[in-house]
C-alpha cells in the first residue's frame, strides 16, 4: 500500500520536473531557480540527537517511510553547526533534540539565527525531545522554530510523528519554495 505522503512527494517531484525544465534546446536543461527548489525538497534531512539509540530509531523510521532524502546524523550539535554553516546544500529539514551536552538544541537554534548564511537558507527547524516543559517550548518558539514535538515512546509512534512532519514540509510553502 502506498502512503499518501509518498504520493504527495512523487506528485511534487513530477510537477517540479515538468514545470521547471526548459525545452528550448536539446537536451533539456533545468533552470537555476528550479534546481534550488528541487535541492531544498530533496536536500538532506539533518538529525541531531546525543542519544545514538534515538538517532538510530529516527534513521530506521525515515527509511521505513521510504523517504528518499539523504540523512545527515549528528550526536554533537557543534559538529552539526559546523556542517550547516559550511555546506552548500540546502537541507530539507532539521530535526533536533533539546537536551544535549556542550551546545543544547536551544543554543544551537540561537546560534543559527545569529548566522546570516543559515538564516537565509530558511531551513525548517523542528525540535523532537523527551522534554516537554512549557518554558523550553516558549523559548523555542521565541527563536522561530517551526515545531516542537515530544518524542513518542514507541518506534511506531516515532515513525508516525516523522511521517507527519516530513509530509507537512513536503507540501508547505516557505521561502525555499516557489509560490
Amino acid at each position: 500500500m502506498i502512503a499518501l505522503s509518498q504520493i504527495g512527494a512523487f506528485y511534487t517531484q513530477v510537477t517540479l520536473f515538468t514545470v521547471f525544465f526548459e525545452f528550448e534546446s536539446q537536451p533539456p536543461t533545468i533552470t537555476n531557480r528550479a534546481l534550488e527548489l528541487i535541492m531544498s525538497l530533496t536536500g538532506p534531512i539533518v538529525c541531531i540527537d546525543d542519544d545514538e539509540d534515538d538517532l538510530h530509531m529516527m534513521k530506521k523510521a525515515i527509511e521505513n517511510l521510504q523517504v528518499s532524502n539523504r540523512l545527515e546524523l549528528f550526536t554533537d550539535s557543534e559538529a552539526a553547526f559546523d556542517y550547516l554553516k559550511t555546506t552548500q546544500e540546502k537541507p530539507f529539514l532539521i530535526l533536533c533534540d533539546v537536551n544535549m551536552p556542550r551546545l543544547n538544541g536551544l543554543d544551537l537554534r540561537k546560534r543559527m539565527n545569529s548566522t546570516q548564511y543559515l538564516r537565509r537558507k530558511c531551513i525548517p527547524f523542528i525540535f523532537i525531545s523527551t522534554s516537554a516543559r512549557q518554558p523550553e517550548v516558549e523559548v523555542a518558539y521565541d527563536q522561530t522554530v517551526q515545531g516542537y514535538f515530544q518524542k513518542a515512546v514507541s518506534f511506531e509512534g516515532i515513525e508516525k510523528q516523522l511521517g507527519s512532519i516530513i509530509a507537512y514540509w513536503q507540501e508547505c510553502l516557505h521561502p525555499n519554495r516557489d509560490f
